[in-house]
């Protein structure tokens, strides 16, 4: 028997690893996206009562095409799909330019699809000022002595809220922020590489609103000892309710989880990336003045990617309209 007939996706995969220096998310997502292509064949092969083939090599294009049409229409987005099809094309790259596959030709080859293009979905003044008054409460009762459960300490997550608001950092960039990253006398946040989604590192302003937050936030760490190198937004350590099943770490699954929280009590979708998207949009408005400072602030490497937050001037529209005779 050889190599190639006991040949397996996992081994792929594994191999596909070996190769690369990558963030434990992202290898998170590959494994995601080769347990997707283990199932999903295994499902659309009992769907049609056919026969899955565990050989990898017998894999073909026309075989991804019909499990393509299986996911669609058992409900995966564009995107979704999208993603997976990145992964899998780069671990069969990676399978055929070692020799571990004997096929030609990739069969995740020109798999992606259109994705729908939607208007990125963004927050209105209106709807931040509900959140800040949300929060504002919640401080007023944490002071009355009052129980705000995941929201404690109140003041900590009022800090990351603007944080994310005026800087459009990503949930990810937030967490591996250190004490040392943040310095208020120029006003500057070293955005580090560990965080960056583009493996970038660079430096993004601190708004005079701001300020106080940060300067805050530094405050507190001082008084507990915070070295440097620590963890700045750290909910554990500012935490008055410390017990031993407390990570040494916050993650980002905290973060999410409690604008979960903010979002069904005031009956808004709030979240990190809508104040990114928000932001880039607001900023986005006069685009031949921002285009390059948004591109930086952000930390796009395509500038491609910034002009999507461009969005139309519907009364620009109008005007030209009214102007035609």
């Amino acid at each position: 028997m050889t190599f190639s007939s006991i040949l397996t996706y996992q081994m792929l995969l594994e191999s596909y690893l070996a190769t690369r220096v990558i963030r434990p998310s992202t290898e998170s997502s590959y494994r995601a996206s080769i347990r997707k292509l283990e199932n999903g064949l295994a499902s659309y092969c009992a769907d049609k009562w056919i026969k899955f083939d565990t050989d990898v090599n017998s894999l073909t294009q026309s075989q991804v095409a019909k499990w393509r049409s299986y996911e669609l229409v058992n409900g995966l987005c564009a995107n979704s799909w999208n993603t997976h099809v990145r992964h899998l094309k780069a671990i069969f790259n990676h399978a055929i330019d070692v020799g571990l596959l004997t096929m030609d030709r990739n069969p995740f080859y020109k798999m992606a699809i259109t994705s729908p293009n939607k208007r990125k979905k963004t927050l209105s003044l209106h709807q931040v000022t509900q959140a800040r008054l949300f929060l504002a409460g919640a401080q007023l009762d944490e002071e009355k002595g009052k129980e705000v459960g995941k929201l404690h300490p109140v003041w900590f997550w009022q800090t990351v809220f603007e944080t994310f608001y005026y800087t459009g950092m990503r949930r990810n960039q937030l967490i591996h922020l250190k004490v040392g990253d943040v310095h208020l006398k120029n006003q500057l946040i070293k955005i580090r590489i560990e965080g960056s989604k583009t493996w970038r590192e660079y430096e993004i302003p601190i708004s005079n609103q701001l300020l106080p937050y940060l300067e805050q936030l530094l405050w507190r760490a001082s008084l507990l000892s915070f070295k440097a190198e620590d963890q700045l937004f750290n909910v554990n350590r500012f935490s008055e309710h410390k017990n031993s099943r407390m990570s040494k770490v916050m993650t980002v699954d905290r973060v999410s989880n409690v604008f979960e929280y903010i979002s069904k009590r005031i009956g808004i979708q709030v979240s990190p990336h809508r104040f990114r998207h928000t932001l880039g949009t607001d900023l986005m408005k006069e685009p031949e003045r921002n285009l390059h400072l948004v591109k930086e602030l952000l930390g796009h490497t395509n500038i491609k990617t910034t002009l999507e937050y461009v969005e139309p001037d519907l009364n620009s529209i109008k005007t030209l309209l009214d102007h035609r005779g």
